[in-house]
């Protein structure tokens, strides 16, 4: 697969650990990895290249997961962009939220594994 046929995907994650795993699992699968840090880069770092995917966390600083989606789906270039939510909050009133705002997935982080991540990634690709 040649660099330019590489899905571009968004890891929006402050935790070191899973950034650090999604990081190296992802880059291995053939896409191409752009980690996200802080809340507030978030957008700026969206328009600055679009993804092909975002995969976003909830509990961030500076902003959360929620405000992100919303200025996401506001934002003409970006609001058909495909968003997972990937958080360890389990709640259903949080799962509901993140769909309603336009989420396409919301995935706990502590019930799944990378396999099954990827799978869901490849899945919203096709």
């Amino acid at each position: 697969m040649a660099d330019t046929d590489k899905k571009y995907l968004i890891v929006v994650e402050d935790d070191q650990a899973y950034a650090n795993v999604y990081q190296k699992k992802l880059t291995n699968e053939g896409f191409e990895v752009k980690i996200v840090g802080d809340g507030a880069l978030v957008v700026k770092t969206l328009q600055e290249r679009k993804p092909d995917l975002l995969l976003l966390d909830l509990m961030l600083p500076n902003a959360n997961g929620f405000e992100i989606l919303t200025q996401i789906k506001k934002n003409p270039g970006l609001k058909d962009l495909k968003v997972i939510i990937t958080s360890n909050l389990s709640q259903e009133e949080d799962q509901k939220k993140a769909r309603d705002l336009g989420a396409v997935d919301y995935l706990v982080k502590a019930n799944i594994s990378v396999p099954e991540l990827i799978a869901k990634i490849r899945q919203y690709l096709t």
